[in-house]
């Protein structure tokens, strides 16, 4: 395979999939990876020494090593952090953003620009891009999503530090990462910094864009793979290569060039709207328990094997028995253990022979370290008295110790039992597999359908705003639409909800400041009792309830609503809960834990498919006012009439129904008089039909908008009739006079 060398144009595949875009974009991107990496210079000045160890390790010592995680934009704390650089730094700076934003089909060029020019303008002596690499800004070949924006900081870090860890390479292994796509990739992935990153993939990609196809989301890499393995015979452990195959063995087939994100491709692995979910196999994972009287882990390692012991009957008879079938004779056969214990064996000789599948993650411990692997090809088999299946162990001579992986994951090996279904603990087990070398085959994490065309018209919203909610929750699942009365931030969150989950998952609440921990997740409640009398009765809560069907339904997305989440003693209503919107991957005991036959307390975590979508009314408190726990927990989203995407709202409803847009204008003067921005109107009082009917404007004027008025100039003396009286609204070029010497509103004529 030959993929050239970084700053030559490379040899294609069967196809030519790029467009003129691309080949723009990777021309620039090779020059100034040639001048940069190759010769140490730059593609801004030639023959300037910019790309140096000096430079690098100043904007690692500046910026990676000194993070800024206060308020602000990326531009001036970026430049709070390198005051007192060096020129040469600053230009490197600005050169790694231009190779960061290059790419980037959702940045406007405006926007790449300003932020390269903006940061060459900080030298004492500035420089300028040579126009054919400021051209080539124009165009874009991805789409960087929230990897760019919100974690774009993360991202340059990334860049900055292989930089760094480049110039420290002797000039025979760079010329070696130079030639070699896949030694180069191992390069990068060794490179400090946060893994997966969207940053690698992309300077993969950039350096040699044959090798690594453009695509910068993880999971979507993963989804691709998995769902067109089949055309390289099955995947392997490197996604990198088989996505690389698989292009190459698909245009070969086709005659054409193949585009994943586009159809026919598209549809055959990306999660639709309605399910969410990528079509790829599900997967499970176990953990087994091993028995003392045998020879133990360490044996089945020596073997490849798990293995299940039943007391009291012949392994060889239950193989090709189901669970109805186990039942009775497992009742006949173990009488003398108790009906819970029957119940239990029954669950999981069934789990063994029938519900552990091949591609499953199982789990054992010996003694307080961890073993995993996954289940391999074949029928379970019984001999000498065990059910034994076949496991492919990931790390045989490298035990994990238990004190190692999330309090979530350890605390659930402390259920009783022997074999105990983990796949809640998906993501935790894949990311314990990789390290330990062996890919799994599918990731098992929260995944978020993109928003599409038909949900922005519905909503009356862009598709890139709700994008961009949906990417903060792919990020962080736990949101907060704010505004003023009115601005549909309830709605939204209930459409949304529905489009993340489906209506069937999706679960509102609301809270006020009587609701508490046990309205909200459990408590006792009372129950009648025997003869007349009343007991008591530990019930669940509507966030328990919909974190026990998550639970059960780890492949599925469950939404619950908050409605006015500011409202209720937040304390007091999450306790102990509280730490788990941040620490999904943490365990607690619970206010009224149940003991398991141990005596030990139950602890309970919060799996990554529970989105919780919250809204906060500015008018009732100030979001200033939010404290700094829920800030760190929560993403937060403003619905303001001001601003987009509310600002146009009202006149999208009405171009839509054919009505004047007076009434648009009409709130925009009655939001000016306000003033107060936390206090102003939003335009759903204004999208009722029963408005336009004869009168209703001024029903509503009278009935709505006034009483909150009242409420927000209650004692400061303002006379609200008259600083807010409708017909002067709507008649603002109209001489001052009596309200009844104006033309009424043109909605109240019959």
């Amino acid at each position: 395979m030959d993929n050239g060398r970084i700053g030559e144009r490379p040899l294609r595949l069967h196809g030519s999939r790029d467009t003129r875009d691309e080949r723009v974009v990777q021309t620039a991107a090779q020059k100034a990876l040639a001048a940069g990496l190759i010769a140490g210079g730059s593609a801004f000045t030639p023959d300037t020494p910019v790309w140096t160890a000096t430079a690098a390790d100043d904007l690692v010592r500046h910026f990676v090593d000194a993070p800024d995680p206060g308020k602000g934009t990326f531009l001036p704390k970026l430049q709070a952090q390198l005051v007192g650089c060096a020129d040469a730094t600053l230009q490197l700076a600005a050169e790694l953003q231009y190779l960061t934003v290059l790419p980037l089909s959702d940045m406007a060029p405006e926007k790449k620009r300003d932020r390269v020019q903006q940061i060459l303008s900080w030298m004492q002596t500035p420089v300028s891009v040579p126009p054919e690499l400021i051209a080539a800004l124009n165009g874009g070949v991805f789409n960087g999503g929230m990897g760019f924006t919100v974690q774009g900081w993360k991202q340059y870090a990334v860049l900055i530090s292989f930089v760094a860890a480049w110039t420290d390479l002797d000039d025979e292994r760079r010329q070696v990462l130079s030639r070699d796509p896949w030694a180069f990739r191992d390069f990068v992935n060794t490179v400090p910094g946060p893994h997966p990153a969207a940053q690698r993939y992309e300077l993969l990609y950039l350096a040699y864009p044959d090798a690594f196809d453009p695509i910068v989301n993880h999971e979507h890499r993963r989804w691709i793979r998995d769902a067109f393995a089949e055309a390289i015979g099955g995947a392997t452990n490197d996604v990198d290569r088989d996505l690389y195959a698989i292009r190459a063995a698909l245009e070969s087939e086709q005659g054409t060039p193949v585009e994943f994100y586009q159809e026919p491709y598209l549809q055959q692995w990306k999660p639709t709207p309605k399910s969410g979910k990528a079509p790829v196999l599900a997967r499970r994972a176990w953990f087994v328990r091993a028995d003392t009287t045998d020879d133990g882990v360490a044996d089945w390692l020596h073997r490849g094997v798990v293995a299940y012991r039943v007391s009291a009957i012949p392994a060889e008879a239950l193989a090709d028995l189901h669970a109805a079938d186990l039942a009775g004779l497992i009742a006949e056969s173990a009488a003398s253990l108790s009906y819970n214990q029957r119940h239990q064996l029954v669950d999981e000789v069934d789990a063994f022979l029938h519900r552990m599948k091949t591609g499953d993650v199982v789990l054992t411990l010996d003694a307080d370290e961890i073993y995993l692997g996954t289940i391999d090809d074949g029928d379970p088999s019984a001999t000498d008295g065990l059910l034994s299946r076949r496991v492919n162990w990931a790390n045989p001579k490298d035990a994990i110790a238990i004190d190692e992986v999330p309090t979530a994951l350890s605390a659930r090996l402390q259920t009783p039992g022997d074999i105990i279904e983990l796949t809640g603990q998906l993501p935790a087990l894949d990311q314990l597999l990789a390290d330990s070398g062996d890919a799994p085959s599918a990731l098992a994490a929260l995944r978020l359908p993109d928003a599409t065309p038909q949900l922005a018209k519905d909503l009356l919203v862009s598709q890139s705003w709700l994008q961009e909610c949906v990417e903060l929750l792919r990020d962080r699942p736990q949101l907060v639409f704010y505004g003023p009365p009115g601005t549909g931030k309830t709605y939204l969150a209930q459409r949304l909800g529905w489009h993340l989950a489906g209506r069937d998952r999706t679960t509102l609440v609301q809270f006020h400041p009587a609701y508490s921990y046990e309205d909200f997740f459990e408590g006792y409640r009372p129950v009648p009792g025997t003869a007349g009398t009343l007991a008591f009765d530990l019930r669940p809560g509507p966030f328990r309830r919909v974190v026990d069907q998550a639970t059960k339904h780890p492949d599925q997305t469950f939404v619950l609503i908050i409605d006015e989440i500011n409202r209720g003693n937040l304390a007091r209503v999450f306790g102990e809960l509280y730490f788990l919107l941040e620490y999904r991957d943490s365990a607690v005991e619970l206010l009224y834990s149940a003991t398991d036959t141990d005596g030990r307390p139950q602890t309970f975590s919060l799996p990554s498919n529970v989105v919780i979508l919250a809204t906060m009314n500015s008018s009732d408190r100030s979001i200033a006012l939010v404290d700094a726990a829920m800030r760190r927990r929560f993403a937060f989203v403003a619905l303001h009439p001001a601003e987009e995407p509310v600002k146009s709202l009202l006149a999208k409803w009405l171009e839509g129904r054919g009505e004047p847009l007076q009434n648009a204008e009409l709130l925009t003067r009655l939001n000016s008089r306000i003033g107060d921005p936390d206090f102003a109107i939003g335009p759903s009082y204004f999208m009722r039909p029963a408005v336009y009917q004869p009168g209703g404007l001024e029903r509503m004027w009278r009935t709505s908008i006034l009483p909150l008025l009242e409420e927000h100039h209650y004692g400061d003396g303002t006379d609200v009739e008259k600083q807010y009286a409708l017909n002067r609204l709507l008649h603002p070029d109209q001489p001052e006079q009596a309200d009844d010497a104006l033309p009424p509103p043109a909605n109240d004529a019959g």
